[in-house]
């Protein structure tokens, strides 16, 4: 009925419960009739999926549930309540055994409504709100989650996690003893230490770069990232603009700072190669400055910058560039429309108001100064 109705997302909770309360209790009913309380479990598991049929995103909640793997899609990890370290437990885990649920990213708290929805969408985990309406009528508590959606399909670039105690105690074979009510040694932890950075490469035809970010959790110092600790070559010049201030740090060649943060901010940082000519650094639909965004870009040899973006509508769409040295703006347009400019220290932001959700063609043209 649930697929007849159209349901594209089913979660299906207290799962933990029939394995742990009913399963585990069973096990001689089971056993004599040749099954197991894992194998009964995942029985049950297989009928929804067969009825809501393999298109249907199916979360398994609660905790994790190694029973499940194969045919959920996601797992929520911990138990109710955003829980941020449970994104640095199970990180091998996401898009690679199923997407991981840190459980909703509630935003209506003090001081959290950007820096968590970074960390999910960072992660590559589900973003899911949950919030009473009311928090969604201030815009500006919509503003972290508007610039992390979409979410993007990532896979893990590590084969460890940042905290493996539970994925170790898994490997042993432990599992709940006492029953589904309270957490167990497999299910990852609602907080903990949570690391700072959080590391995405964005691969394109067109262009790669990274995306690095920096979640304070509590007051941090500046640091000195180093490149070669991103796997960049450290030979090669790189331009660095950070999302959430609009700020180009400059270019830079082996490392750069990244300035101190109070608690609760979040910084994302686009790093790219340095072109000799003017070049797209930013663009500000997402954090990832263009992964959902930008379908390509190229310069021209007429001394054109063009390209092409998803935008939405109603909702100003913003390209960053930077202007070397040797070269001024003299034109830009954005779906045959003149688009506004405003020049900035070292870079230029072309803008416009999409009048309709789609695909934008835009064009900044430049000159040469002669020396």
């Amino acid at each position: 009925e649930l697929r007849r109705l159209g349901y594209a997302y089913v979660k299906i909770d207290a799962l933990r419960h029939l394995l742990y309360d009913a399963g585990y209790a069973a096990r001689p009913y089971l056993t004599a009739r040749h099954s197991t309380p894992e194998q009964a479990f995942r029985n049950v598991l297989q009928a929804a999926r067969d009825e809501l049929g393999p298109e249907t995103y199916l979360l398994a909640c609660w905790g994790v549930l190694p029973e499940a793997v194969g045919i959920a899609s996601a797992g929520r990890l911990g138990t109710d309540g955003f829980g941020p370290h449970t994104l640095a437990e199970y990180n091998s885990w996401n898009n690679v055994v199923w997407r991981n649920d840190p459980d909703h990213v509630d935003i209506g708290g003090e001081g959290e409504d950007v820096i968590r929805p970074v960390l999910t969408s960072m992660a590559g985990a589900q973003l899911l709100l949950s919030d009473p309406v009311e928090t969604y009528r201030d815009d500006r508590k919509l503003e972290g989650a508007r610039r992390s959606s979409p979410v993007l399909f990532t896979i893990p670039g590590q084969l460890y996690d940042y905290d493996p105690t539970a994925a170790d105690n898994l490997m042993r074979g432990l599992r709940n003893s006492n029953g589904g009510a309270e957490p167990g040694p497999i299910d990852a932890e609602q907080f903990g230490e949570v690391p700072q950075w959080w590391l995405m490469d964005i691969s394109r035809p067109f262009e790669n770069w990274s995306v690095l970010a920096r979640l304070a959790w509590h007051d941090l110092p500046q640091a000195e990232v180093r490149f070669r600790d991103l796997g960049l070559p450290e030979d090669q010049d790189f331009a660095v603009f950070e999302f959430w201030t609009q700020k180009l740090l400059g270019t830079f060649r082996g490392s750069f700072p990244a300035p101190a943060q109070a608690a609760k901010e979040a910084r994302v940082y686009s790093i790219r190669h340095l072109k000799p000519h003017p070049q797209l650094i930013s663009t500000n639909r997402h954090i990832t400055q263009g992964g959902p965004d930008l379908i390509r870009w190229e310069w021209l040899s007429d001394g054109r910058l063009a390209g092409e973006s998803n935008v939405v509508q109603g909702d100003p769409y913003r390209l960053a560039v930077r202007v070397p040295g040797g070269f001024r703006i003299a034109g830009a347009s954005m779906d045959g429309k003149p688009a506004s400019i405003e020049p900035q220290e070292g870079w230029v932001a072309i803008s416009t108001v999409p009048g309709k959700t789609g695909r934008v063609n835009w064009s900044v043209e430049f000159r040469q100064e002669e020396h």
